[in-house]
């Protein structure tokens, strides 16, 4: 790993985020369990990982996160129980993969309070059905941090179906996406273009009379940014973050005050993680 970095891009999958910014000639890494087990951010090794990355980046330069979605979205609310009448949005805690997923948001706040002290921009990505922002902690966290939110359709930078994103950060070039958005009749074409794509796929009417999805064939494929939000991103960067590293980083101290706020921070986070 580089001594100094730009930026880092974490649950980065096919890398076309990082792709976009170093071909402006920015440093930095890519983090995702796909490339080694121990990179996995539910493990010890995998947040240690990704904490020791973030301590690299440049003040004024950019953590990204795309955490995994599926505990999160509204066609899993039947088996996660975070619905409206949650108003924590908790979820189910008697089911373990409910448990697992707050303990990933806790462990993100940590990673975006880092972020703040030490004045690097960050965003996290979700598709626009997720409820994940709606989290009590991560919801403090965004709120404490100022973050601003930008939608736009991933169809607008070349993804092959329309996919309505979401993202929420403090990086102010978030901005050059915001609104990006295909119009009806863009979408008409794009589905008689790709007819056969299947990213949900409707199941049979519960006795209930409410309909149910699930993921399609396609939905896993349409998790990759395509290129052109990469590129979109790093040449919006290019124009406040230099290349040139500052000579020296400023360091910073933890106070008192902050470790036991119960800002999405520290202790308070830490007992989140233990009740998952």
């Amino acid at each position: 790993m580089a001594d100094r970095l730009h930026f880092v891009e974490e649950f980065s999958g096919d890398q076309n985020w990082s792709s976009g910014c170093r071909l402006l000639g920015y440093i930095g890494i890519a983090i995702d369990k796909r490339y080694s087990a121990m990179a996995d951010f539910l493990l010890p090794s995998g947040f240690l990982m990704l904490l020791a990355a973030v301590w690299r980046v440049t003040p004024g330069g950019w953590v990204h996160l795309a955490p995994p979605c599926s505990n999160f979205i509204v066609t899993s609310m039947g088996s996660t129980g975070r619905r409206p009448g949650d108003q924590e949005w908790k979820g189910d805690t008697t089911r373990e993969s409910v448990c697992t997923n707050n303990t990933l948001v806790s462990r993100i706040c940590h990673i975006l309070w880092v972020c703040n002290k030490r004045r690097v921009k960050w965003s996290i990505e979700q598709p626009q059905s997720s409820v994940m922002f709606q989290h009590r902690r991560l919801a403090k966290m965004i709120k404490k941090s100022g973050a601003k939110t930008a939608e736009f359709d991933m169809g607008y930078f070349g993804a092959r179906t329309p996919k309505g994103n979401i993202w929420v950060g403090t990086a102010e070039w978030l901005g050059s996406a915001d609104g990006k958005r295909l119009t009806t009749e863009q979408k008409a074409a794009m589905k008689e273009a790709g007819p056969d794509i299947e990213v949900t796929k409707r199941l049979k009417t519960s006795t209930s009379g409410k309909a149910k999805f699930t993921g399609g064939k396609d939905m896993k494929g349409s998790q990759s940014y395509p290129a052109g939000v990469g590129v979109n991103f790093g040449a919006a960067m290019a124009e406040s973050l230099p290349l040139e590293f500052p000579e020296q980083s400023e360091a910073f101290e933890f106070s008192e005050s902050e470790q036991s706020s119960g800002n999405a921070s520290d202790i308070d986070c830490l007992d989140d993680m233990r009740e998952g």
